[in-house]
C-alpha cells in the first residue's frame, strides 16, 4: 500500500472519531436541556445513541446513577423525553436469567426481573421483586412503586429465609410496603415448603424500622396436669428511649397459680450498663383440704451493674444483686437456677488515689442458703489497704533492709446472721461488728549466692465493742454469759522465717533430656500462747476443782487469737519433672510431673504431739487433655486398742503413719475448641458479647464433637472407722451431621448407687428454622421441653412447642 494511501485511511479515521466525539457532545448537550438533572451512565460492552428519539441504549454491566439511586443490569434503556430507565437482564443459551436488574435506592437494594423506573416521579413498574428488610425478604410478582419509600404488592410473599425459595412465607395478595418503616397485607395465610396451611390471618403488620420500638409480646399457651391450662410470659415492652426500657410480663394459669414480673435494662456509652429484674410467683398446687395440697408465694430479685471503665479513672461502682425466696428455684418451671441452692449478692464501690498507694473498698454484702434457710448480711464492709511500701529502696548499698516493704490494711464490718423468718426481727441486737488493722512487714534477700532468705513480722489488732464473761449461777449448775459493752483491743503478732533453694539434676538420653528441679524450703515461726492474763483475750472459770480458759470474745467476726503456742519448724520439699524431646524437625518440651510437693511441721512449744502431720500432693497434666491430682494426709501417730492417738510415732512399729485422708481426681477434656467465640468479621460486637455472655444458649457447629468427664475419689479414716465417696460427671455433644448436634450432661454417684441430675439436649439446624429437644428424663425436675420455630427474632412468634413441666411427674 503507498503513503498516500495510508494517509487517506488515517484522516477517513481520524473524521470518523471526530464525529462520534461530537454526536455525542451534542446529544449529552440536547439531553441536559430535556432534563434538570444529572444522569451518569455507562457500559462494559457498548452505548448506542438514538438522536432522533432521545434515547441510550446501555448493553453489557450497564450502570445508571441518579441522585441518590443506582441501576444496574444487563440491558438499560434511557428515555430522555418521558424520564424512564428500562432495565433487564439476559436470557442464556440454557434459558438462564442472568444479570438481573438491581435498584439501589436509600441504602436499600431491590432485585427484579424487568424495572420500568421514572427518575423524576421515582415512581416504577417492577416485576418479580426481592428486597430484604431488615433480616424479613419480600417477594412480589407485580409491583409499583408509588413513591421513594412506599411500594404496593400483588401475590406477594414475606418470609426470613434468605432462598430465592423460601421455605417458608407469608403469603398475600396484597402487601403494602413503607421502606424502613414497616409491612402491611391484608388476608394472609402462611405457606410451608410450597404447601398451604389453614393458619391464616385477616392482615399483618410487620414492623421494619431498625430502632427500639414499643409492643406486645406475645404469650405461650400450654397445659399443666396439676396446674392447669397457662399462658407464659405474656407482657407489654416499653422502649422508652435509647438509654432505657422495660417489660412488665407474667404467667397464669387456670388453677390460680400466677408469675407477674419487671425487667429493665439501662446503658449508656463509656458510663455504665445494667439490668434489673424483679419477680413474684404464688404456686398452688392440689385442692384444698387434701394431702398434695401446697402454696407458695416466692419472690426474686437480680440486679447487675457495671460501670465503664472509661467513666472513671479512679471510681468504680458494680452490683451483683441475687435475692430470692427459698423455695422461688424450686417451685418456678421457667426458671433455670433450679439446682442453686445458694445466692450470693454484692454492692461495692472502689476508690483510688493518683500517685497514692492507698485504696478503698465499701462493700454490701448478702450470703442466702435455701436449704437451711440461713442469711447472712454484711451491711457494710469497709476496707482501707495500702499498697506494699519499700522505704529504704533508694539505698544505694544492697542491705538486708532494702528490699523490706510494708503493706497496711482496715477492714471493718457490720455482720447480722439469722435464719430469714427471724432477719428483721430485734436487728439492732443480732448485729457483729468490729475493726481488723493488718500490718504485715517483710524482707527478703539472696544469702551465700544461692539460698534465698525471706522474714517477716505480722501484727494485726482486732477492735471490738463487747466483752463476754462466764460465771455460775447461785446453784453452781449453770454458767450464766453477761456482756459488757465498751472498746476491747486485742493484738495478736508473729514471726516468721524461711530459706529455700532450687537444686537441678539433668539426665540425657540419645534425643530426649530429662530436668528435675527440686525446690526445699525450712521455715520458723513463733507465736506465743495469747491465753495469757496480759493479753487480755482469754478468762478463767473453775470447774470441778480444775481452772478453764474461754475466750471474751468467741463468735465476734474476726474471731480471736489461739491459745496455742507456736515454735514451729515446717519444711516443704517441691518437685518438678521435664522432658525435652529433640529430632529433626522441632524440640518439644514435655511436664511430666507439673507438682509433686511433701511438707510437715514440728511444733516444739507443745507437750505432746510435736510432730504434725504430713501432707502431699500431686498435679501432672497427660497429652494436654487428661488432668491427674491426688492429694493426701498421714498422720505419724499411732491408735491403740480404745480407738484413741496416742503420743507414739508409727516409725516405730515399722512404717510412716496411717493414711486418714485421700482424694484423687481425674478430668478429660477433648473439646478441641475454646470456650469463647473470637470474632471472625461475620458478627457484630454487640451479638459476639451476647454469645459470651450466653454460651449455653450458643449452638457451635464448628465443633464436631466434646466430650468432658470427671472422676473423684475421696477416702476418709481419721481413727478406724472409714468412709468412702466415689463420684463420675460426664458431659458433651457430637455433631451427628452437619446440621443435627446432640448434647447430654449426666453424672453417677458410686456410694447412693443413683444418677445424678441428667440432661439430654437435641437441635436440628432447619436454615430459617430450628428445632430443640431438652430432656430432663430422672431426678425432681423430670420434664421435657420440644419446639420448632423460625430463627429470626421478626416472627419469634411462630413455633409450634409442646413441653412437660416437673410439676406433672
Amino acid at each position: 500500500m503507498s503513503n498516500i494511501n495510508k494517509v487517506l485511511i488515517l484522516k477517513t479515521n481520524y473524521y470518523k472519531l471526530l464525529i462520534n466525539t461530537l454526536l455525542i457532545i451534542v446529544f449529552n448537550a440536547y439531553s441536559q436541556k430535556n432534563t434538570k438533572e444529572n444522569i451518569i451512565y455507562s457500559a462494559k460492552d457498548s452505548v448506542v445513541y438514538d438522536l432522533k428519539n432521545n434515547k441510550v441504549y446501555l448493553y453489557n454491566d450497564a450502570e445508571v446513577l441518579h441522585d441518590k439511586s443506582k441501576l444496574t443490569a444487563y440491558y438499560i434503556c434511557i428515555d430522555f423525553n418521558n424520564e424512564i430507565l428500562t432495565a433487564k437482564g439476559l436470557n442464556d443459551t440454557i434459558g438462564k436469567y442472568l444479570f438481573a436488574p438491581v435498584l439501589e435506592e436509600n441504602d436499600k437494594s431491590y432485585f427484579a426481573d424487568t424495572i420500568r423506573y421514572n427518575y423524576k416521579t421515582k415512581k416504577a413498574k417492577i416485576d418479580k421483586l426481592l428486597t430484604e428488610e431488615n433480616g424479613g425478604y419480600l417477594h412480589g410478582g407485580e409491583i409499583k412503586k408509588e413513591t421513594e419509600d412506599i411500594y404496593f404488592l400483588k401475590n406477594g410473599k414475606y418470609t426470613t429465609c434468605e432462598n430465592d425459595e423460601p421455605h417458608f412465607f407469608i403469603n398475600a395478595k396484597k402487601i403494602k410496603l413503607i421502606s424502613g418503616n414497616k409491612i402491611i397485607t391484608g388476608p394472609a395465610n402462611l405457606v410451608l415448603n410450597d404447601m398451604p396451611t389453614p393458619l391464616a390471618i385477616p392482615f399483618g403488620i410487620f414492623p421494619t424500622e431498625n430502632e427500639r420500638s414499643t409492643g406486645v409480646i406475645l404469650p405461650t399457651y400450654g397445659e399443666s396436669f396439676n396446674l392447669g391450662y397457662h399462658l407464659s410470659d405474656l407482657g407489654y415492652h416499653f422502649s422508652i428511649n435509647e438509654y432505657l426500657n422495660l417489660t412488665l410480663n407474667g404467667d397464669i394459669y387456670s388453677r390460680g397459680s400466677w408469675r407477674i414480673g419487671t425487667s429493665s435494662a439501662y446503658k449508656k456509652r463509656y458510663k455504665y450498663d445494667g439490668r434489673i429484674n424483679i419477680n413474684f410467683a404464688k404456686t398452688i398446687i392440689g385442692e384444698v383440704e387434701l394431702p398434695n395440697y401446697s402454696l407458695s408465694r416466692d419472690f426474686k430479685v437480680n440486679w447487675q451493674h457495671k460501670q465503664d471503665s472509661k467513666s472513671h479513672p479512679y471510681n468504680n461502682f458494680s452490683a451483683s444483686v441475687n435475692l430470692a425466696s427459698s423455695s422461688y428455684n424450686r417451685n418456678n418451671i421457667n426458671n433455670s437456677d433450679y439446682l442453686q441452692n445458694s445466692l450470693s449478692s454484692n454492692i461495692s464501690f472502689q476508690r483510688t488515689w493518683e500517685n497514692s498507694p492507698l485504696n478503698l473498698s465499701v462493700n454490701f454484702r448478702h450470703n442466702q442458703n435455701t436449704l437451711n434457710n440461713q442469711v447472712d448480711l454484711t451491711l457494710p464492709e469497709v476496707a482501707l489497704t495500702m499498697n506494699r511500701i519499700f522505704p529504704f529502696k533508694k539505698t544505694i548499698k544492697k542491705t538486708w533492709y532494702k528490699n523490706l516493704g510494708i503493706n497496711y490494711s482496715l477492714n471493718a464490718k457490720n455482720l447480722i446472721s439469722s435464719p430469714d423468718s427471724l432477719l428483721f426481727s430485734n436487728m439492732e441486737q443480732s448485729f457483729k461488728n468490729g475493726i481488723k488493722h493488718s500490718i504485715p512487714i517483710s524482707t527478703s534477700f539472696n544469702l551465700l549466692k544461692f539460698l534465698n532468705f525471706r522474714s517477716s513480722i505480722n501484727y494485726t489488732e482486732r477492735w471490738y465493742f463487747d466483752k463476754k464473761y462466764r460465771t455460775w449461777d447461785s446453784n453452781l449448775q449453770t454458767i450464766n454469759i453477761d456482756t459488757t459493752n465498751g472498746f476491747f483491743a486485742i493484738r495478736e503478732f508473729n514471726f516468721s522465717t524461711q530459706i529455700n533453694t532450687k537444686l537441678y539434676g539433668h539426665f540425657n538420653s540419645r534425643n530426649k533430656k530429662f530436668r528435675h528441679v527440686f525446690t526445699p524450703s525450712i521455715s520458723y515461726t513463733y507465736k506465743p500462747d495469747f491465753s495469757d492474763d496480759k493479753y487480755g483475750v482469754y478468762g478463767s472459770l473453775e470447774t470441778d476443782n480444775s481452772i478453764e480458759t474461754y475466750p471474751y470474745f468467741q463468735g465476734n467476726v474476726y474471731g480471736f487469737p489461739s491459745n496455742r503456742k507456736q515454735n514451729l519448724i515446717s519444711v516443704n520439699l517441691n518437685n518438678n519433672l521435664e522432658m525435652k524431646i529433640i529430632d529433626s524437625t522441632a524440640t518439644r518440651k514435655i511436664k511430666l510431673v507439673e507438682s509433686f510437693n511433701i511438707s510437715s511441721s514440728y511444733n516444739n512449744a507443745v507437750d505432746s504431739f510435736k510432730l504434725n502431720n504430713i501432707s502431699f500432693n500431686f498435679r501432672t497434666k497427660l497429652f494436654d487433655k487428661i488432668n491427674l491430682k491426688f492429694n493426701g494426709i498421714i498422720d505419724p501417730y499411732i491408735i491403740n486398742g480404745n480407738n484413741q492417738r496416742i503420743d507414739k510415732l508409727s516409725i516405730s512399729q515399722g512404717n510412716l503413719g496411717r493414711l486418714t485422708n485421700l482424694n484423687f481426681d481425674v478430668s478429660v477434656n477433648l473439646n478441641n475448641n475454646s470456650d469463647k467465640v473470637s470474632s471472625s468479621g461475620k458478627v457484630s460486637q454487640s451479638d459476639l458479647e451476647y454469645i459470651n455472655e450466653n454460651m449455653d444458649n450458643y449452638i457451635d457447629f464448628s465443633v464436631p464433637w466434646n466430650l468432658q468427664f470427671f472422676y473423684n475419689f475421696s477416702y476418709r479414716k481419721p481413727l478406724s472407722e472409714s468412709e468412702l465417696i466415689q463420684s463420675i460427671n460426664f458431659n458433651g455433644d457430637l455433631n451427628i451431621t452437619k446440621k443435627w448436634k446432640v448434647g447430654f450432661s449426666s453424672g453417677y454417684d458410686l456410694k447412693s448407687g443413683d444418677f445424678t441430675y441428667t440432661t439430654i439436649d437435641i437441635y436440628r439446624d432447619l436454615h430459617c428454622w430450628e428445632m430443640s429437644f431438652n430432656w430432663v428424663p430422672i431426678g425432681f425436675h423430670q420434664s421435657y421441653n420440644f419446639i420448632i420455630r423460625v430463627k429470626s427474632s421478626i416472627l419469634q412468634d411462630l413455633k409450634l412447642s409442646k413441653k412437660k413441666s416437673f410439676y406433672d411427674y
